[in-house]
């Protein structure tokens, strides 16, 4: 015979105890209770911190620095931050806008302001961990293995990838939008759980415009937010279908869409350009999906078992709605859908942490699910061993690279150790602001960080008017079959006053008016 609380729910759980506000001792008491969880938030920031002291950065960036230099030179009209025309761009959000506003009020560099906000973002996310967790939890082990799990219990590949948590893209990830809204995201799902009976049309309001924020920051992450909404809205759906639930409903929506209106500098219509090559960018995220979240699977039993647990149905719906998402965009080839993975696996990673945190108390469970419990902490601790191991390449970011072998340098750094983006030999020749055509992808991005524009852009970047063009345009250049003097056109066409690319454009005739500056290995670069 089973529980009442393996079949059903218990009265302890199905509300919150009321209690009075907790007094000033209390709270002293909940910090000398909970010290490990706040020793392991301490030790991840001082991670956090000791990789930005690196200052080695790759991937993505260029792309955010030349966002808050955009910003910074012009607040009220910013010029897009890869192509340089005066438009709408997705980049431009209230994010790099406030990094922004605190380089010029504090006088330091784009690059400098993005590190700070990396360790702010750790910072909320740890916090925003913590909320959710107490949202289906009353217990500090919850929010414990929160903490490890959202971190480490991902899968046996390390993933690279904004907005995925897991160790080893979080050490390149800390200062990116995806990061900061990550953590919105987690607050915004811990407010409507613990207060979505009592929250009135104000509160609505505030999440609704919160979640405005979240859209315009990092559309992907906004998905997600609101696959958990849905979830979380499909338990007890008919509480907001009276007059006083459609009200609160719509007082959301309207905030949120009052926030996207308000914001000048980017257009959600553009988000819905988007072309296969960017879908097929995303399709790595679903090829190796046991490679990159098998170990987050042990979180499934823990999710069925606590079905009828506070927040278990929740979870349940959740990890249900996120699944289908994916799946719908698997089966239909979108597979930018995948980027609402990590939705999929945080209820798998929060179900575990409550099961191991906060179990129900022996009187209350199957007599069978004590060695079942005792078989998924097994097997959890052996899962974060491997996932530590998985992502170590992340966890040792903290370290000099002087410290490590060559081979450790490729693990954890990979590219920026071995070839700095500052020292890519072009930037010594460039002018901020300026156009430069470069056949090469890295190189494209070293030049963005330098404060150029390039031709073709380092990313593809259907939100241009022009990215296009730009792309037929840079081909064309760099073709051996290229006549020189339509190179010539395409260069006074983007007022290029340098190219940078094989040695084949160095030779004699092939770039009328151009002369080499400087070479390294196969590629040369000539100015004007």
């Amino acid at each position: 015979m089973t529980s009442a609380t393996e079949s059903g729910q218990s009265t302890a759980e199905t509300s919150p105890p009321t209690s009075s506000p907790p007094t000033a001792r209390d709270r002293f008491g909940d910090l000398a209770r909970d010290w490990p969880y706040w020793l392991l938030c301490a030790l991840v920031l001082a991670w956090a911190v000791a990789v930005v002291l690196r200052h080695l950065w790759g991937g993505d960036w260029p792309l955010h620095v030349a966002t808050v230099r955009s910003f910074a030179a012009d607040l009220t009209d910013p010029p897009d931050p890869m192509t340089g025309e005066r438009a709408p761009s997705p980049y431009l959000s209230p994010y790099p806008f406030a990094l922004a506003v605190l380089a010029r009020l504090t006088g330091l560099s784009a690059p400098g302001v993005l590190e700070i906000a990396g360790v702010v973002n750790v910072a909320l996310t740890l916090a925003g961990v913590r909320a959710f967790a107490r949202a289906v939890s009353t217990r500090w082990q919850t929010a414990f293995l929160g903490v490890l799990f959202v971190f480490l219990l991902w899968g046996t590949t390390p993933l690279l990838w904004s907005g995925f948590m897991e160790f080893r893209s979080l050490s390149a990830n800390l200062g990116y939008p995806s990061t900061f809204a990550f953590a919105l995201m987690l607050f915004v799902w811990a407010v409507f759980l613990k207060r979505r009976d009592t929250l009135g049309v104000p509160g609505f309001l505030g999440l609704g415009a919160l979640f405005g924020l979240i859209l315009l920051v990092h559309p992907f992450t906004a998905v997600g937010t609101a696959l958990g909404l849905l979830g979380f809205a499909l338990i007890g759906f008919r509480r907001w279908l009276t007059g006083g639930g459609l009200l609160r409903v719509a007082a959301a929506g309207a905030a949120a869409v009052a926030v996207i209106l308000v914001w000048p500098y980017s257009d959600v219509a553009d988000l819905f350009r988007n072309p296969e090559s960017f879908s097929q960018i995303h399709e790595r995220l679903v090829n190796d999906a046991l490679g990159w979240y098998g170990l987050a699977l042990l979180g499934l039993p823990a999710l069925w078992l606590d079905r009828r647990r506070r927040g278990g149905p929740e979870l349940l719906a959740l990890w249900a709605v996120a699944s289908l998402f994916v799946l719908a965009g698997v089966v239909l080839g979108r597979y930018e859908f995948a980027r609402a993975m990590p939705v999929v696996v945080l209820p798998l990673q929060f179900a575990l942490a409550r099961r191991l945190g906060d179990p129900p108390p022996p009187g209350e469970r199957a007599a069978w699910v004590r060695p079942v419990q005792v078989v998924l902490a097994v097997a959890s601790a052996a899962a974060l061993c491997v996932g530590l191991y998985s992502v170590r390449g992340g966890v040792v970011r903290a370290l000099p690279p002087a410290v490590m072998s060559q081979e450790e340098q490729r693990e954890s750094w990979d590219v920026p150790v071995l070839y700095p983006m500052q020292s890519y030999f072009a930037v010594a020749h460039v002018r901020p602001g300026e156009t430069v055509l470069a056949s090469r992808i890295w190189g494209r991005k070293a030049l963005l960080l330098a404060g150029t524009r390039t031709v073709p852009t380092p990313w593809p970047y259907p939100y241009g008017s022009d990215w296009r063009q730009r792309q037929v345009d840079g081909e064309a250049f760099f073709a051996d079959s290229t006549p020189p003097q339509e190179r010539l056109r395409i260069a006074d066409r983007y007022r290029a006053r340098c190219a940078v690319g094989s040695v084949n454009i160095a030779k004699r005739g092939a770039l009328p008016g151009f002369r080499l500056v400087a070479k390294h290995g196969t590629e040369r670069m000539l100015c004007r």
